[in-house]
């Protein structure tokens, strides 16, 4: 099961990484494109305005980029720490029925009078 969650994280994390490659592409081309409309015309108030909401634009989506990295580790941490609570948990049961065993037996040889 976690192999299978390992192959779904990392596929997830590529598939992302080609979405913020598109991204980060397709800003950067509107930035260079306003960047020299300004400069061909640097009175145009509404081309000026266009760049600024562009840079606006830019930085709010590199944020939630990186909350969306830090979420999804997040989710990750967690599933592992799950992960090893069960592992732990199993061991411990496990660990569990040995000794109740072992009690079973000093119990029965106790009862019968063995050493």
């Amino acid at each position: 099961m976690q192999i299978l969650m390992e192959k779904e994280t990392y596929m997830r994390k590529k598939f992302e990484a080609i979405e913020d490659l598109k991204l980060q592409s397709n800003l950067l081309f509107l930035q260079e494109q306003i960047l020299e409309w300004s400069k061909q015309k640097p009175e145009n108030e509404t081309l000026n305005k266009f760049r600024d909401a562009i840079i606006e634009i830019t930085f709010i989506t590199n944020k939630f980029g990186l909350e969306r990295l830090s979420f999804a580790d997040t989710v990750d941490d967690y599933r592992s720490q799950k992960i090893r609570a069960i592992e732990r948990a199993r061991k411990a049961e496990k660990r569990i029925d040995e000794l109740l065993q072992e009690i079973q037996k000093l119990k029965t040889k106790n009862e019968l009078g063995i050493k």
